[in-house]
């Protein structure tokens, strides 16, 4: 009785994940920090966005990514994700902004 197996595991890029370096790591975690305070954004927001993109994760995944205790494609691909989401928002949130 051997079940049928699943197309994919639990989580795979769609196209080959560049790994992160330890220190490249450490620095998008800090620029995702700084840019979540700065802008007054939650974690939730962002967790959120990365589902609407297709990146599942939720709040304990996030922060052990954030902290790099978590590493893996699936880390190194949720802080490049935030990183490029947060940029898009700074950019877009820039042109709304009053001069």
């Amino acid at each position: 009785m051997a079940g049928t197996p699943t197309p994919r595991p639990y989580w795979t890029p769609d196209t080959p994940v560049v790994r992160l370096t330890e220190q490249e790591r450490t620095k998008y975690a800090e620029q995702i920090r700084e840019i979540v305070a700065d802008s007054s954004l939650t974690y939730t927001w962002l967790i959120r966005r990365l589902s609407d993109e297709g990146l599942i994760t939720d709040k304990f995944e996030m922060s052990a990514t954030l902290s790099c205790v978590r590493t893996g494609c699936k880390a190194d691909e949720i802080l490049r994700r935030s990183l490029d989401i947060l940029r898009e928002y700074q950019e877009r949130m820039g042109l709304c902004r009053e001069p």
